[in-house]
C-alpha cells in the first residue's frame, strides 16, 4: 500500500481488494463502490467508531490471529500490516469516506 495515499482512498483500496467479494455480494445490499461501514448497522459493537480504532468491530476482526475462524477477511489472506495500519489511520481520522 502506498503510504502517500490519503487514508479514506488507501482504505477503500482494501475494502475494494479483500472485503468485496463477500460484503458487496449475496445477501448484502448491491455494491455501490463502497462498503457500508455506518456505525452501528447490524453489529455491535459498531463496526467503526470514527476516531476510536480500539472500539470499531472492524479492527477487532481483521487484528484476529490468522488461526481465528472470525478473522476477516473470512477465507482470503489475512490483511499485511501496512493495510491494517492504513485502516486504523482512516479509522482515527475520523472514517470518512
Amino acid at each position: 500500500m502506498n503510504r502517500s495515499l490519503p487514508a479514506a482512498e488507501g482504505a477503500q483500496k482494501i475494502f475494494n481488494r479483500s472485503c468485496t467479494k463477500c460484503h458487496g455480494g449475496f445477501g448484502y445490499p448491491p455494491y455501490t463502490g463502497s462498503l457500508d461501514l455506518s456505525p452501528g448497522v447490524s453489529f455491535t459493537p459498531a463496526r467503526v467508531i470514527p476516531g476510536s480504532p480500539g472500539a470499531s468491530a472492524l479492527m477487532s476482526r481483521i487484528t484476529l490471529p490468522e488461526t481465528h475462524p472470525l478473522l476477516m477477511p473470512y477465507g482470503g489472506p489475512k490483511l499485511s500490516g501496512t493495510d491494517i495500519d492504513t485502516i486504523r489511520r482512516w479509522i482515527l481520522g475520523g472514517a470518512n469516506p
